[in-house]
Formats: structure tokens, sequence, C-alpha cells
């Protein structure tokens, strides 16, 4: 009877490549156990690193003041580190109404479509000029931010928004309803279709500037991934999509993304179990080592 057959993976000659996750809570909260940085994690175990880099409650603007700390505008990379992939997720916070009562002490988080769209260029054109010490470029990934429950999330706000309501429990639920909303499936809609404008837009001058058409290896290299119009157009349903606060990912919503997104490096890097592993598996250790 033969024994197992495992399929010997060549061993990287370097540093292990790591993968940043840039965005808000969405990505803050995907180590979590079923989180898509943690399937990411399971997906790339020994062949690459998760770095995560969410900030929860982050708006474009914050973030763009922050980007060049997590990825250095400094080119190249030094020869210590090799990014194979950048994601990028960012827009949920943006879209909240301007208008609408916020948690206490919250600082205003609203950021108009105009104004993220340029900031979202800006760091995508940031993003796209990173270039390891090989001189090879990471892939960019960039995701819309995907559909909202806003009633949901006025339920989820309504014990956080404030005192300045009547006594009576009856009262205080009545008011509450009637303040306005936070959040809308329409609105956060706009900051998606922006986050397309700006990437097809990055890519349209990518190919100028490099001679080539949709085939050139930077176009190529830079991704969209709608989450927004590919959840809302699930059979099932967007909803289940979403945890109870009607913001954040449920366990289908991360698995949903998981699945986009390493589609997306698939189709452009290889399958996960062909790329180089950082140490040679056991069954191949006596010869490699």
């Amino acid at each position: 009877m033969s024994g197992p057959q495992i399929k010997s993976a060549p061993v990287l000659d370097g540093p292990i490549p790591f993968i940043i996750c840039i965005g808000d809570s969405l990505t803050e909260f995907a180590c979590q156990p079923n989180g898509w940085a943690s399937h990411l994690q399971h997906h790339f175990v020994s062949r690459r690193d998760i770095l995560l880099r969410g900030m929860s409650g982050y708006n474009s603007r914050w973030l763009l003041k922050c980007l060049d700390k997590i990825v250095p505008s400094q080119q190249p990379m030094p020869q210590s580190q090799h990014i194979a992939a950048i994601t990028l997720l960012v827009g949920t916070n943006d879209a909240v109404n301007p208008n609408a009562k916020s948690g206490p002490g919250w600082p205003q988080q609203h950021v108009p479509v105009e104004e993220y769209e340029d900031n979202l260029r800006i760091m995508v054109e940031h993003l796209a000029s990173v270039r390891n010490a090989d001189g090879s470029r990471p892939i960019v990934v960039v995701m819309s931010p995907p559909p909202q429950d806003g009633e949901d999330w006025h339920k989820f706000m309504m014990p956080m928004l404030g005192d300045d309501i009547g006594e009576d429990e009856q009262q205080q639920q009545q008011q509450q309803a009637e303040l306005p909303k936070q959040r809308s499936l329409a609105t956060v809609e706009s900051y998606a279709k922006a986050v397309q404008r700006v990437v097809g837009n990055a890519k349209s001058e990518q190919a100028r500037s490099s001679g080539g058409g949709d085939d050139d290896v930077s176009t190529k290299r830079l991704v969209f991934i709608d989450l927004f119009h590919s959840m809302v157009a699930d059979t099932k349903g967007w909803r289940r999509f979403l945890s109870a606060d009607g913001v954040h990912l449920s366990e289908d919503g991360n698995k949903f993304l998981f699945e986009r997104l390493s589609k997306a490096l698939a189709s452009i890097e290889g399958s996960a179990d062909e790329l180089p592993r950082h140490t040679p598996h056991f069954f191949y250790v006596g010869k490699s080592i």
C-alpha cells in the first residue's frame, strides 16, 4: 500500500512575502474567528504572511494621513521585505449621514463622496507606485464598501443616542425611531460607484503610461472587487452578509469577501498551493536542508 502523496512545492529564496490589508473596522475585525483575514491566513499558510492595518471608525480622510506609515512612499522596499499584495477597503464610515446623531463623543466621520473619491485616487496612486527590491509590483486590490442596513444600525445605536429625549420609555423609543438615520443602502452605493470609477481611471492611466492595453502587467495587478453590487445581487438576499448591527460583516459576509479576494489573487499569481513555501514540507526536509 503506497503512502500519502504530498506535492513538493518550490521553496522561497528570500523573505516570506506578505499581504497588507488596509481599511477600517471591516479590516480590523477580519482577524476574528471566521473573519476574512483569518481565512486568508489559513489559505496562504507557509506561503504568505498577513499584516492587518485596519483602523476601526476611520474614514478615507484619516486613513490617507496614515498611509505613508503603513506603506512608506520611499521606494523601493528594503531587501528584507517583499509585499505580495495590498488590499484597500474604506468608505463605510465616509458614507454616514452628517445630519444624524453619532455615539457620545464620536468625531464627525462623514466625508462627502467627491472628497472620498479624491482621497481614494491618491491612495490608489500611492499603493500602485510601490516597488519591491527586485522591481516587482505588489497586486493592489481595491474593494468597494459592502451594503449597509440603516434600520438595523439605527436600532443598534439607539441606546447611545443621548439623554436629551423624553424620560418615558415609550416616548424615548418613538423619539429615537424618528431621529435621522446614520446610514442607508442608497448612500453607500454612491461610494461604491466612486471606487469603481477610481480604479477604472487608474487602470486606464496605467495603460496609457506604459503604452499597453488591458493586457498590460501593471493594469492586471490593479484589481477592483465590487462587494456592494455583488452582495446586493445575491439571490439569497444581501442582508445575510451583515451582522446584527447592519454594518459589519457576518460569517457569510466574511466568507463571501474571502472567496472573491482569493480568486482575484489566484487569477494573477496562481493558486496558493503552487506558490513557494518559506520552508520545505517536512516530507522533503531531508532532501532540502
